[in-house]
């Protein structure tokens, strides 16, 4: 019965959300997180969307093209996480949303 129960449940899920708080990231470490993302995408026998859903330093999108772990979206911890030049400060979003296979919300479409 549990094994039934769990497929339905995988069945249903279209959104699957990693979060990295495991461990406490060191300074600047946008390294991919190829190996839980191609975990869950097997798990899945990849048909689900991917998100980070917690993280400290946000992975590099280019390093994400590389590695095949493109997350549909990510949230990094609030305060010095997105503020500070020791995690995700100003030149590195600079860096981050010059990449051209980024999306900003305001390139996203109207689909009202």
């Amino acid at each position: 019965m549990l094994i039934k129960k769990y497929l339905f449940i995988m069945a249903a899920v279209s959104l699957v959300l990693i979060s990295c708080k495991k461990q406490e990231p060191g300074e600047n470490q946008h390294n991919t997180q190829y190996f839980e993302f191609n975990r869950v995408k097997d798990m899945f026998g990849g048909k689900k969307i991917i998100t980070l859903s917690e993280c400290g330093s946000v992975p590099d999108p280019s390093q994400m093209k590389t590695y095949g772990d493109m997350w549909s979206w990510f949230m990094p911890w609030n305060g010095d996480y997105t503020r500070s030049s020791s995690h995700n400060g100003s030149a590195w979003w600079n860096t981050f949303f010059s990449y051209s296979y980024v999306i900003t919300r305001d390139k996203m479409p109207n689909l009202h």
